[in-house]
């Protein structure tokens, strides 16, 4: 596949210039802005969902469930709510996938597809190279 497979244009642009994407029914919004700048990275898919499916998936094959109480804390400055709490692994994979569509880095189609292939590395890297100790 060529490089044109996947040029679409990312969340900030489609809402800024709604009345561009040939739908009579879709109005521009030129003044939206994203809650951060737009990076400089692939669209499709996101790396951060697709990393994120894969941890969550590879701790829960490794305790052998998707249930375990956890906390994470951030150390940034700028984080509105330093502590996160969950009850599942992949609650925070979820999470991660909502916070790259609300920031208008990625629509959610990227990021579903990368959380998904996470998961898919992850039973693949458990099969392969993750073996009992004996």
């Amino acid at each position: 596949m060529g490089a044109s497979v996947y040029v679409f244009w990312r969340p900030v642009t489609a809402i800024q210039k709604g009345d561009h994407d040939g739908n009579p029914r879709t109005v521009d919004a030129p003044t939206w802005q994203p809650l951060i700048n737009t990076p400089n990275f692939p669209k499709y898919t996101s790396g951060h969902a697709t990393y994120s499916g894969t941890v969550a998936k590879m701790l829960a094959l490794f305790f052998g469930t998707d249930k375990l109480f956890f906390s994470v804390t951030s150390a940034n400055a700028l984080t509105m709510q330093k502590a996160r709490t969950f009850s599942r692994f992949s609650d925070a994979a979820k999470e991660v996938v909502g916070a790259r569509v609300y920031t208008g880095i990625h629509f959610r189609t990227s990021d579903e597809v990368g959380w998904r292939r996470g998961k898919q590395v992850a039973r693949w890297a458990f099969k392969h190279f993750l073996r009992p100790v004996r």
